[in-house]
């Protein structure tokens, strides 16, 4: 939703800009506050919602603070109201843990029709300075396109959809300057409308002539620069329908996808019926959350129906808006910056109080290193294996190690480059379309001796950034047996950067005589691919004889003991049981030689109707970083984890288990190598 689009300043109103903009210079003393506790960082978890600072469900509670989509291209000023530290302090003061902040697609790029002082860098200043205030008076912010415009026409009100002339750009603009920040969200567009679900997720030619981007094109942008904080992607209708959100979900490799909805009291999709028709159903997949909710004419109805639902259904949401408009033009929270409400406001500001009061679940524990080992649920003799040696090639002394083209046209050499590590890569010249493979034999190199069916196998694969996301560039893993039979594996797809390819030697494969990669360039992109960190790891925790290897459970309701009903690899496994609940936890301090930028692979298996996700976590001494889950499938399911880099050593690796829809059952753990 968006104010009016035209306004007109009182003296006071150019007083305030004044001020606000010495302010910022430090020409004025702005007030001081004390500053709340640090802000959620929100990571999604299967169809969760979570806050990675201790593993619990994060329960949105927010408002939206409007003006930063419209001020600047009307050309007045940065913000409606001010954004002060008392400004932001009255915000936190009604219980709040996020702010959304509506941005403009021509101001944060600098586009032509927006004053200079207000635009590129100054906009983006102020931006990024609203965003740390808020941080300090604990709010993750919501970062989102509200106004955008196709050509050559500045952003002055809200469009049918994203444009390919300008939105991808914006959004690697922005989530490079956030992509390290893990209190900011993305929200890539606001209330799209008027175009077909295909259009939404893959772009389309709109009827004023002008071409959409897609969501799948603006999730590509935002991941293409590192970043891997959740995004948002609104419904159609104005954000207001979701009915076919979750079968037109674009792919994003990092899974950290949430549907925004909106709604308001006067919406097409206003009542229980239809929220539990269009609504509910995505809860089940993804996160929802209620970027925008609202009641016009000040009354307070439709949020004592609306929003004890959302609670039921775990949905989070932010009210529109932190503005003093009137109400008889919007919903409006607030009669002053001080935080006085409106009637509309007190009711909102009732319900955060009522909630924080009766939270909706018992906060649950986030997995923590016991303080002494943790003992196994089954008898555990003897401790985890010996640990293998682990093959690494890291082409560091300018040599290929043996690694030489297998089938096809492409050039292998060693030397300084593009590296994973150190300064030394193998470098692969590619020169026109083909499927051409390297690979390093097992009578040239004695280091892939371990490998064996089973065993783990890491590339570090690096595509030049020159080469954009649409170069259709993959690499494929590569077996060959004694008797040269090829087995070729699941292709992965290279983004621009450094990818990390992880894959386990079949069991039925032949004891391999050849590790190799295939790379599969179909559309004939030329340049240089960089390998690094070929690493060869055989099994570490493989439950055989009822040897746990110190896993136990650290939160939840969750049992686990060593079983020979199925197994991935040998004959044991470690059962998990699921009694009831929805979140879980488990974890084994026998991780030896487990260290930063390490890769590590972990089997989990899930029954026929199988409703819970898995995300790996790594503690160290100090805290524990919760990795992005993986919904799981029936049957056994491979999880990567690469170790997060830093100087702490890795004390121990556990699973986040959540389950939806009350399902109770068993897992099977198995495989764990790195």
């Amino acid at each position: 939703m968006s104010p009016a689009p035209a306004r007109t300043r009182s003296a006071v109103g150019r007083l305030l800009v004044l001020v606000l903009a010495l302010t910022s210079l430090g020409l004025v003393a702005a007030p001081a506050s004390q500053a709340s506790p640090s802000p959620p960082q929100p990571v999604v978890i299967g169809s969760r919602l979570v806050d990675a600072r201790s593993g619990d469900d994060l329960e949105v509670a927010g408002v939206n603070r409007s003006g930063s989509e419209y001020a600047c291209v009307q050309g007045w000023g940065l913000f409606d109201g001010p954004v002060d530290d008392q400004a932001i302090a009255a915000i936190a003061a009604w219980g709040t843990n996020v702010i959304r902040i509506p941005l403009n697609e021509s101001c944060w790029l600098g586009l032509d029709g927006v004053r200079p002082e207000l635009a590129a860098a100054a906009y983006r200043r102020a931006i990024g300075d609203l965003v740390d205030r808020a941080a300090r008076h604990g709010l993750a912010a919501i970062l989102d396109l509200h106004w955008a415009s196709p050509g050559a026409t500045p952003a002055t009100h809200q469009e049918v959809a994203p444009n390919r002339d300008h939105t991808p750009a914006f959004w690697t603009s922005v989530a490079s300057a956030y992509r390290t920040n893990p209190s900011v969200v993305f929200e890539l567009y606001n209330e799209p409308r008027d175009i077909s679900w295909a259009c939404w997720r893959d772009g389309c030619t709109t009827p004023s002539g002008w071409r959409a981007a897609g969501a799948q094109e603006l999730v590509d942008a935002v991941r293409a620069t590192g970043a891997r904080q959740p995004i948002v992607l609104d419904g159609l209708n104005w954000g207001g329908d979701l009915s076919q959100w979750s079968a037109h979900a674009p792919v994003d490799p990092l899974d950290g996808l949430v549907a925004g909805w909106h709604a308001y009291s006067f919406s097409g999709c206003r009542t229980p019926s239809c929220w539990e028709d269009t609504v509910a159903p995505v809860t089940a997949d993804h996160p929802v959350l209620l970027t925008e909710v609202g009641q016009d004419g000040c009354a307070t109805d439709f949020l004592e129906t609306i929003l004890p639902w959302a609670d039921a259904h775990r949905v989070g949401y932010l009210a529109w808006s932190w503005n003093t408009a009137s109400c008889s033009g919007g919903p409006s929270l607030i009669t002053d910056y001080d935080g006085t409400p409106t009637a509309f406001g007190a009711g909102y500001r009732r319900h955060l109080d009522q909630r924080r009061a009766s939270p909706q679940s018992p906060p649950v524990p986030a997995p923590s290193p016991p303080s002494s080992p943790p003992t196994s649920p089954a008898p555990d003799p003897a401790p985890a294996r010996p640990v293998d040696p682990t093959a690494v090639f890291d082409f560091e002394d300018g040599t290929p190690h043996g690694w030489s083209t297998r089938w096809g046209s492409v050039g292998v050499s060693a030397g300084r480059g593009p590296a994973s590590s150190g300064s030394g890569s193998l470098q692969l010249s590619l020169t026109g379309s083909g499927y051409p493979a390297v690979g390093v034999d097992r009578g040239v190199d004695r280091r892939i001796d371990g490998l064996g069916a089973g065993s783990t196998v890491g590339f570090r694969v690096h595509l030049p950034p020159s080469a954009g996301t649409s170069s259709g560039v993959g690499v494929a893993p590569v077996v060959l047996d004694a008797g040269w039979t090829a087995t070729v594996l699941r292709h992965q797809t290279l983004r621009p950067g450094w990818n990390t390819v992880v894959f386990r030697v079949p069991e039925t494969t032949e004891p391999p005589q050849v590790l190799g990669m295939q790379v599969d360039d179909p559309r004939g992109w030329r340049g240089v691919l960089s390998l690094d960190r070929v690493t060869v790891t055989r099994l570490r925790h493989t439950f055989e004889a009822r040897t746990g290897h110190g896993w136990r459970a650290t939160s939840g309701r969750a049992t686990v003991r060593c079983t020979e009903a199925a197994s991935r690899e040998g004959r044991g496994s470690l059962g998990i049981g699921l009694p009831g609940g929805s979140r879980h936890a488990l974890a084994t301090t026998q991780v030896r030689d487990l260290v930063p930028g390490a890769v590590a692979s972990i089997s989990v298996w899930g029954p026929r109707g199988v409703r819970a996700s898995v995300a790996p976590v790594v503690h160290h001494r100090t805290g524990a970083v919760l990795l992005p889950a993986r919904q799981l499938s029936p049957g056994w399911n491979d999880l990567t984890v690469t170790v997060p880099e830093g100087d702490q050593a890795v004390t121990a690796l556990g699973l986040r288990i959540t389950t939806t829809g009350g399902w109770r059952g068993r897992l099977l753990l198995d495989s764990v190598a790195w």
